[in-house]
């Protein structure tokens, strides 16, 4: 190796050493992304839930990740009942993904759903609304920082409220109480109604309204967030009186969080805190209760299928927009699950530092070496030597001097053309007019 070769060498493993070194003494960044995926162990991941579902339902697991509109209506017509969870911080189905999700519960399926943010169809399809407390509003400072969750059931209550850390969120969520609230304007506006925001929809307000206030309704908070009523009196229609809702879960301030909807056959199960169930809330006793308690309505002996597609594809866009859906939002590749992890990462980054030194020095051309070829040498008298020792050492005389006097007779013959078997006069006269001796 030479000395520019050695040089080389010894720059590689320096830059190694001190890789490792910073690596080692660089104190570990914490990740606080929201992804909910059972395969990340950070804090707003779901791998501990995920790992002790087998605990909660003695059926098969299943992780989903294709769209509803394929999922459902498979499963609908190859599974006698089965459950699905949908744990995420937003759901934003499509007009055929909500159809396939009405059809699934409808046909007796239940869904267990943990969602904080959910698209104005799925508010209209099951006439809910989700406001949020943020963390500034709350009375006192022991407060701060936290919420508390229970359950109405008297079988799972709590003396003492199950305590959650926001985990630097300024806000939690939960049900609006009312419905469709309908205040009239001044005298001074045009002839109608308006209520600058949406509390939780009931079929019974619905229907109070005509078909063409309705659309104008939905079309004038699908556009600009106004609610816009003609001709139409005050109404105030509760959450709890609706016959197809059963509260399950309250907080310290008495807003409802977890209820139950029946639709159809089926019912979905809809809590409005999905942090509840991340891997860092688990770890804090008793909260793994609450959870446990809190899936407890799903059947226990039915197939349960965990959603991993929304989590992937129904994230906000970063672009700007605050739009979702499967153009907008990041989709993890394999790339991104190297960088995400730091021994990868850095092997990743050695490899490519050790591949760029090895084109800066060694992909330049050089001359072929050529090799050195040594003149055949001529071993006959080294032979000659060595059977020579060999007969003295065996004192076998007689045998050589034989030897010797046939090797000169087939001499005789292939030199001078001349028979060897009668040795007369007139033989040794020939051979010496030949030879000349």
């Amino acid at each position: 190796m030479g000395k520019n070769n050695n040089l080389i060498f010894f720059l590689i493993v320096g830059i190694i050493i001190l890789i490792a070194f910073l690596s080692y003494n660089q104190r570990k960044k914490l990740d606080w992304r929201e992804t909910y995926t059972q395969e990340d162990k950070i804090p707003f991941g779901t791998h501990l839930l995920f790992q002790r579902l087998p605990d909660l339902f003695d059926q098969e697991i299943q992780i989903n990740r294709r769209s509803f509109a394929d999922l459902l209506p498979e499963i609908k017509d190859s599974i006698e009942q089965s459950s699905l969870i949908v744990i995420n911080n937003n759901f934003h189905p499509d007009s055929v993904e909500l159809n396939a999700f009405l059809d699934y519960i409808e046909a007796g399926n239940d869904v267990f759903m943990s969602v904080s943010n959910i698209s104005n169809d799925f508010a209209k399809a099951f006439k809910i609304d989700i406001d949020q407390t943020y963390d500034a509003h709350f009375k006192t400072d022991s407060t701060k920082g936290q919420f508390q969750v229970n359950f109405y059931d008297p079988l799972i209550h709590q003396s003492e409220d199950y305590i959650y850390q926001l985990l630097g969120r300024k806000y939690y969520r939960y049900f609006l109480d009312d419905s469709i609230r309908i205040v009239e304007s001044d005298e001074e506006e045009e002839d109608y109604y308006y209520y600058g925001e949406l509390d939780s929809i009931t079929q019974d307000s619905i229907d109070n309204l005509s078909e063409d206030d309705a659309n104008a309704f939905w079309r004038t908070y699908d556009s600009d967030d106004s609610y816009i009523f003609h001709g139409l009196e005050a109404q105030h229609v509760k959450l709890w009186e609706r016959d197809d809702v059963t509260l399950l879960g309250y907080d310290h301030e008495s807003k409802v969080n977890f209820i139950s909807i029946s639709h159809g056959e089926g019912h979905l199960y809809f809590h409005t805190n999905p942090t509840c169930f991340t891997n860092y809330q688990l770890l804090n006793e008793p909260n793994h209760e609450y959870i446990a308690s809190a899936l407890s309505f799903l059947p226990k002996d039915q197939v349960v299928f965990w959603d991993e597609n929304y989590k992937y594809w129904h994230r906000p866009s970063y672009s700007g927009g605050g739009r979702f859906g499967r153009n907008d939002g990041p989709v993890k590749s394999p790339f991104s699950y190297v960088m995400s992890q730091p021994a990868l990462k850095w092997a990743l980054m050695i490899f490519l530092v050790g591949l760029l030194l090895f084109m800066i020095f060694e992909a330049k051309r050089r001359q072929r070496i050529i090799p050195v070829i040594n003149p055949p040498q001529n071993a006959s008298l080294d032979f000659a030597e060595t059977m020579g020792r060999l007969y003295y050492n065996n004192y076998d005389h007689k045998d050589i001097i034989n030897k010797k006097i046939r090797y000169f007779l087939d001499y005789v013959r292939t030199k001078f053309y001349m028979k060897t078997i009668y040795y007369t006069p007139a033989f040794y006269q020939d051979l010496s007019r030949k030879s000349g001796v």
